[in-house]
């Protein structure tokens, strides 16, 4: 008895070393990893897209669908609404797109670019209404505002359009259509699991 008390008092320096180890080597790749996780985004930019009208659209893991069916357009650089990318529209008058997460599962939207086509060019600047649900149901707004007969895309920023199982946009509300591409969407999934697989780490150590 007193040889095994013995044994576990020479081990515990050890393993306190090791616990203190572990900590540091999780706070350094903490530091190190986690700024290029957070920074990790995909982007919804068609370029894999084939030219075609369309109900719904796979990319990235995400999904995109029109409220009337074959509504949904995506065209390559040749196309005259391209402005030089690959990118996408509803062709109907007061359309909505609807952009959801492929399996379910929230999400984040950070951004769009946008651009009135060229058959709009002499109609106002279009207003485009994007509406978001969040996990708790609850919704986000903003309007976007395409600058007018500048015949190329602008980045538009959202702002709280985080934790989101859906973003629902308007066609226009002003007359007019204009095409949509490189919708930014943040992986914050990826740091979770990073976090988790370090946590399931130091507990192995112990």
């Amino acid at each position: 008895m007193l040889a095994e008390q013995r044994r576990l008092a020479e081990i515990k320096p050890f393993k306190l070393v090791e616990r203190v180890v572990m900590a540091k080597y999780l706070m350094f790749s903490l530091l190190v990893v986690m700024p290029q996780v957070v920074h990790a985004s995909m982007i919804i930019d068609f370029n894999s897209a084939v030219a075609q009208n369309q109900t719904s659209y796979n990319e990235d893991g995400f999904n995109l669908t029109v409220n009337v069916a074959n509504h949904l357009e995506t065209f390559g650089t040749g196309h005259p609404f391209a402005h030089g990318s690959p990118a996408a529209y509803n062709i109907g008058g007061n359309g909505l797109t609807t952009l959801t997460k492929i399996g379910g599962g929230s999400f984040e939207l950070k951004s769009i670019d946008l651009s009135e086509n060229l058959d709009s060019l002499s109609l106002a600047g279009r207003t485009v209404k994007f509406t978001g649900t969040k996990t708790d149901t609850s919704t986000v707004m903003q309007t976007h505002i395409i600058t007018d007969g500048l015949s190329a895309f602008e980045t538009f920023s959202f702002t709280g359009f985080t934790d989101l199982t859906s973003v629902t946009w308007n066609q226009s509300s002003t007359g007019g259509s204009y095409s949509f591409d490189n919708l930014v969407v943040p992986e914050p999934s990826t740091l979770a699991m990073f976090g988790i697989a370090l946590a399931v780490m130091a507990r192995r150590r112990r």
